[in-house]
């Protein structure tokens, strides 16, 4: 947990709080889909995270997708906003968050995947829609939204 949220948490404690985040919807020249498998659970999904103290949204979706990935984007395009209800979630812990997400599509992106596993020990991926049958329900509910999936799948 970055300092920030630790410091943040330490005050308000479970109470919800809201975070800004950014996702990002990269796709290889066959029409994949990049998704990483997220370390603490068996779901698949778009590589991200949390806005740092003094970040633009944009430079939070280039460092989480070469963090997360290995990949450096040519160019990102604004594509969504996504918050509400839908992105409300409740960690294990009971600490409660709303997330408001940005999401990006990357332009330009090398289908060549390059992980140091000693910062990020995520298995990353192109896949095409119809492999995933496991992906987390933040990007199930962008990706659907995006009319990438159709319908729900099993997770």
């Amino acid at each position: 947990m970055p300092d920030y949220i630790k410091r943040l948490r330490d005050k308000v404690g479970e109470e919800p709080i809201i975070l800004v985040g950014a996702s990002v919807l990269a796709r290889d020249d066959q029409g994949r889909i990049l998704l990483q498998n997220k370390n603490n659970s068996d779901n698949w999904g778009l590589p991200g995270g949390t806005m740092r103290l003094g970040e633009t949204i944009k430079e939070t979706a280039c460092r989480k997708l070469y963090e997360e990935t290995g990949i450096k984007a040519e160019n990102l395009k604004l594509t969504d906003i996504f918050s509400g209800e839908d992105f409300h979630n409740t960690n294990p812990d009971g600490d409660s968050t709303y997330n408001l997400i940005v999401l990006y599509e990357a332009f330009g992106v090398s289908d060549e995947i390059f992980i140091d596993d000693k910062k990020a020990p995520l298995d990353v991926k192109y896949l095409y829609p119809d492999e995933v049958s496991n992906i987390d329900d933040r990007s199930l509910k962008i990706l659907n939204r995006l009319g990438v999936f159709d319908e729900d799948l099993d997770n």
